[in-house]
C-alpha cells in the first residue's frame, strides 16, 4: 500500500512538472509574439481578441509615460523627505488604481469584455495621474 501511494505521488509531482514546463513555454511562446504585429492590428481592431490586445497595448504606452513622469518628479525632489512621501503616495495610487479596475472589469467576469475593460480602465486612470503629477513639474 505505501509503495502505491509513493508512486502514485512520484506520478503525480511528474505529471504537475510536465503541465507546468509546458504551461510556461506557451506562454513564453506567446508572449514572443512582436508588439509590432499587434500594434498593426490597431487601426481596425476588429475581433474581441484584438481589441483586448489594441486597449493592453495602449496601456502599456500609458504606463511608460507615467513611469518617465515620476522619474523626472523624483529627480527634481532633493529632500528625502518629499521624495519619500512621494514613493509612499505613488505606491498607495498603484494599490488603488489596480484594485479599482479589478473591480470594474469583475463585472464582467469569464466574459471575452474583461479584459478590455481592465485594460481601458488602466488606461484612463493612468493618464489622470500622468496629468496629476505633470503639475507637480511646473514652477
Amino acid at each position: 500500500m505505501k509503495y502505491k501511494l509513493n508512486r502514485l505521488i512520484r506520478l503525480r509531482i511528474v505529471t504537475t512538472a510536465i503541465v507546468m514546463y509546458s504551461t510556461k513555454y506557451n506562454i513564453a511562446t506567446a508572449q514572443s509574439i512582436s508588439n509590432e504585429n499587434l500594434k498593426n492590428n490597431c487601426d481596425r481592431p476588429v475581433t474581441q481578441i484584438e481589441l483586448n490586445n489594441c486597449a493592453h497595448l495602449e496601456y502599456q504606452e500609458v504606463d511608460l509615460k507615467l513611469n518617465q513622469v515620476y522619474q523626472q518628479l523624483r529627480e527634481k525632489r532633493q529632500n528625502p523627505e518629499p521624495e519619500k512621501q512621494l514613493i509612499n503616495t505613488q505606491l498607495a495610487w498603484l494599490k488603488f488604481r489596480d484594485l479599482n479596475c479589478e473591480y470594474a472589469a469583475n463585472r464582467y467576469q469569464g466574459g471575452s469584455m474583461q479584459t478590455l475593460i481592465y485594460s481601458s480602465c488602466l488606461t484612463r486612470l493612468t493618464q489622470e495621474r500622468i496629468q496629476h503629477l505633470e503639475s507637480y513639474l511646473k514652477p
